[in-house]
């Protein structure tokens, strides 16, 4: 991995980090953890992965999911 990927999977990983202390108690910051992980996972392993879809699937729940207990104003 060159040295300016890693810087971004590493930055990545502290706002993921970031975001898990939220995650704990509310469900909007489990989603960007989740959306953290999901960005990391196509940096790393690329936009061609086998369970790149069923992962975005999966978020694109969580979404809906989080916009009906959100709602906005």
């Amino acid at each position: 991995m060159n040295s300016d990927l890693q810087k971004s999977v590493d930055d990545m990983e502290n706002w993921r980090n970031r975001a898990r202390k939220f995650a704990e108690t509310d469900r909007l910051g489990h989603l960007i953890t989740n959306s953290f992980q999901l960005i990391q996972s196509v940096m790393t392993s690329g936009s061609r992965t086998q369970g790149l879809p069923l992962k975005i699937k999966a978020l694109s729940m969580e979404c809906a999911a989080a916009k009906d207990e959100y709602p906005i104003e």
